[in-house]
């Protein structure tokens, strides 16, 4: 009674729980798609706002900058009065104007070439003094450098955002040309946008909270009607099922089994569930009354092994396969033992034949799968000593033989990744019609 009460209430759960995941589900789903659009509509928004900004601070800062000299200093990497002068400038400029990094560069294949770098009131409190002039920055990641190498090959001001471990910045840039239109550095102004993010986030948890909101309300009504129309009804289909399942187990004659479907008239799909699930039944007993075993020899027949094979190919597509082998054999010479003794003499040569195998192949399953051949999955221990188990296989052919007894022939092949049983069945098929025509094992 106990059991029975366990199984009840562990197929009672996934029902409720399987209707509270298609709730959460459709309110993630409506939430998710209601936030992406306003975050990217939001985004969109600062980004313009972001890139207007930054389009006036680099405007302003080309200004400033007499590029003939500017080339001048990079190239004799010696700063002249007018760099110093703009140096001044530029630190007084990037307090005004409140953006994380003002800065002219160089990009290289290892990383930014330093011309001159603004440094903030805060940084030089701090104790940081200006940038050298040719200071080679290397602490940039592949993708970085690709954002400056783009912005130093257009001519108008380009934009991007990049994640580093300085901080998540959006960075606007603008080659420098001198008066013979030779591309000098690269000047480039950054913003933090981190705050920015923050308040986005904000944003969007109001507005999803509010869309949750709205969604769990009406998952809740739905649930209730759902309860009311439906999962009574299923319910009663699962313990129909229950109580069908327990019989089939206990249940020694297959075909005192019945299905006891309930009475549901609701007129929807739950009834035409409940039709369909009294086929399903129907067909279960069919299927049950067939016999996975062979009634001549006692070992698994043609069903057992189509049912073998499919669990195995399942394992073996998910990776999951143990070592094994397949072995399979053939009986010499039955057609000629029933044509010339009968079939009565026949069919015991093909019990000795099983015998044979079953007596080597102790732990693994065998199977006849025709009408003079079988199969055998070979693992474990009996695996371990194939080679071992065929040759006793071989000494009982010759002492067979010898005295007139019914011999097999065998071809095995371990499985070395095939793609399915099939693939390995072949081959071993093939190695044992060689061994066939060979006539001795």
């Amino acid at each position: 009674m106990e059991k029975t009460e366990n199984k009840r209430n562990r197929l009672k759960r996934p029902i409720k729980r399987t209707l509270g995941i298609l709730a959460s589900a459709f309110i993630l789903i409506v939430s998710a798609l209601t936030i992406l659009i306003s975050y990217a509509f939001v985004s969109s928004i600062v980004r313009n706002e972001n890139s207007k900004r930054l389009n006036d601070v680099i405007t302003i800062a080309e200004s400033m900058i007499d590029v003939d000299d500017l080339g001048q200093c990079a190239q004799t990497n010696v700063k002249s009065e007018k760099y110093n002068e703009l140096q001044q400038n530029f630190n007084v400029f990037i307090d005004q104007v409140d953006i994380m990094y003002l800065y002219i560069v160089i990009p290289k294949e290892n990383g930014l070439l330093n011309i001159l770098s603004a440094t903030s009131q805060a940084e030089r409190d701090a104790g940081e003094e200006d940038l050298e002039l040719g200071y080679l920055e290397e602490g940039y990641s592949s993708s970085e450098l690709k954002h400056y190498r783009d912005g130093y090959d257009k001519s108008e001001i380009s934009y991007f955002e990049e994640r580093s471990t300085y901080g998540t910045y959006f960075t606007a840039s603008k080659v420098l040309t001198d008066s013979n239109g030779q591309k000098v550095a690269l000047l480039c102004a950054d913003i933090d946008i981190n705050a920015l993010h923050g308040t986005i986030a904000k944003m969007m948890a109001v507005i999803g909270a509010s869309v949750i909101g709205s969604m769990a309300a009406f998952s809740v009504i739905v649930l209730l009607l759902v309860r009311k129309n439906i999962t009574g009804p299923i319910f009663a289909l699962e313990k129909s099922a229950r109580t069908f399942a327990e019989e089939a187990t206990d249940n020694a004659n297959i075909k005192k089994l019945s299905y006891h479907a309930p009475d549901v008239k609701t007129g929807n799909e739950v009834q035409s569930l409940a039709e369909a699930m009294q086929s399903v039944a129907s067909a279960l007993k069919m299927n049950a009354e067939k016999a996975t075993t062979d009634a001549l020899t006692g070992v698994k027949n043609k069903h057992a092994y189509v049912d073998f094979e499919g669990q195995l190919n399942q394992n073996i597509e998910q990776k999951q396969a143990e070592p094994f082998a397949l072995a399979i054999f053939d009986i010499d010479g039955l057609k000629d033992v029933n044509d010339s003794k009968g079939h009565a003499a026949g069919d015991e040569c093909i019990r000795k034949a099983c015998a044979t195998v079953c007596n080597a192949f102790k732990h693994s399953p065998v199977f006849r799968i025709g009408g003079d051949e079988f199969a055998v999955f070979v693992v474990g221990v009996d695996y371990e000593n194939l080679d071992v188990l065929i040759q006793s296989i071989k000494e009982q052919n010759e002492r067979n033989a010898a005295v007139g007894e019914v011999c097999v022939s065998c071809g095995v092949a371990k499985y070395q990744g095939e793609p399915n049983v099939e693939t390995l069945f072949k081959r071993a098929d093939a190695l044992m019609y060689d061994h066939k025509r060979k006539t001795r094992f």
